[in-house]
């Protein structure tokens, strides 16, 4: 058993001082709980949180689980994501994707990443397919009917310079898929889309849905906020029941938020993601926190979006919310600052006081020590000028 002891309580909404009990990953108690005497006849792990905010953890939508492509050359290709980076940004549910490369950055390797980061005890799924639709078995059905780990098809590539140009009714055909096979599943089965810059925007997805009965529901856009007309296009097929995704990597978060709520967007079927590759997975909660300390939102809504809004979208129902009979994944915050402090996945310690409490098994039997700190890095003062690599923006230390 676990307790965490007189935290103030964000579901995300807040909810007053108490304590929660997990049990065997699951929250079974949120309120008064006598700790000293339940420690008398149970083994008792104890948190304190007596000045700190308890979160729900962060679920990533979006992230590059094996790296980036690499679109500067072969040198720019990015690492992969550990364990540990992603524990130290509050996310303890992601969702991997590949991107542009579907040659050397394949869907078993995704998959095998995803497995890795489940045998860690943190939360993984994927998207299949990347940018071209690329599946692991016969077909996007298939995979996502045959393989737990797939949630949905993406980031399927549209109105860039870089995709392949599905004809509306091929795209039709595959948001068909995932939605036949989330019904057989019982998975969210979206067909999520990568949106790039071109001047048609989401033309493509708006015939789908005139002329081929696509439903907006079975569709999820992200990278939507590269420009207004974009984002305003999004919001008005959001309102038709499209989630919608905004990235993190430009650090605007604060932007799109305030407009998406100025042209009247669903706040339910928003959500923010980190992009993970080039950017550091730590940069979502920092976008989210610097919305709430700023005022653009509520701290409530601001955690929404990698909380409540994306287990619901993506119909991971045993988590978003501190409830009873939820996944004990959870976050303490600084009361003051809003620091991450500590994390709990599935009712473990993994960061206590900003300390790991684990390290990846691939370090057992290693004398590597690792230290990749991009030059973008906040707090480095190295002058970007000097570098013309496409730089990490993230700190990986592996000891």
């Amino acid at each position: 058993m676990l307790l965490i002891e007189n935290g103030d309580i964000h579901t995300p909404a807040p909810a007053g001082r108490a304590s929660i009990l997990a049990c065997g990953g699951i929250i079974e108690r949120i309120g008064a709980i006598d700790g000293d005497t339940l420690a008398k006849h149970v083994a008792l792990e104890r948190l304190d949180a007596s000045d700190c905010i308890v979160v729900p953890a962060l679920i990533d939508v979006h992230a590059h689980l094996i790296g980036g492509s690499g679109e500067k050359g072969w040198a720019s290709q990015t690492p992969a994501i550990a364990a540990s980076e992603l524990v130290t940004a509050g996310i303890t549910t992601v969702v991997g994707t590949l991107g542009t490369d579907t040659t050397t950055r394949t869907m078993p390797a995704l998959l095998a990443a995803v497995k890795a980061l489940r045998d860690e005890g943190l939360s993984a799924f994927a998207w299949t397919g990347g940018y071209d639709a690329r599946p692991l078995t016969r077909s996007i059905r298939d995979d996502l009917i045959l393989i737990d780990e797939l949630i949905g098809a993406g980031e399927l590539a549209i109105s860039d310079r870089r995709a392949n140009e599905l004809t509306p009714r091929d795209l039709a055909r595959l948001a068909t898929d995932c939605y036949i096979a989330g019904t057989l599943t019982g998975k969210a089965g979206l067909l999520h889309l990568h949106v790039g810059d071109a001047t048609r925007r989401l033309q493509p997805l708006r015939t789908m849905v005139h002329e081929y009965d696509v439903e907006p529901s079975w569709l999820y856009a992200t990278h939507v906020e590269r420009n207004e007309e974009l984002m305003a296009e999004a919001i008005e097929l959001s309102r038709r029941g499209m989630a919608i995704d905004v990235d993190v990597y430009d650090e605007d978060l604060a932007r799109w938020v305030r407009f998406h709520r100025a042209h009247g967007g669903d706040p339910d079927l928003l959500t923010a993601s980190s992009d993970a590759a080039i950017r550091s997975p730590g940069t979502l909660l920092e976008q989210l926190v610097g919305c709430a300390r700023d005022g653009v939102v509520s701290l409530e809504e601001a955690l929404a979006l990698a909380t409540r809004n994306p287990a619901r979208i993506l119909e991971l129902h045993d988590r978003g919310e501190l409830a009873r009979g939820r996944r004990a994944d959870l976050l303490l915050l600084d009361r003051e600052s809003l620091a991450l402090r500590s994390v709990v996945c599935g009712g473990r310690v993994m960061l206590r006081d900003g300390v790991l409490q684990f390290r990846e098994r691939f370090l057992a039997e290693s004398n590597r020590e690792i230290h990749l700190i991009g030059a973008k890095r906040r707090g480095n003062h190295k002058d970007e000028k000097d570098s013309s690599e496409e730089n990490s923006g993230s700190e990986a230390k592996l000891p």
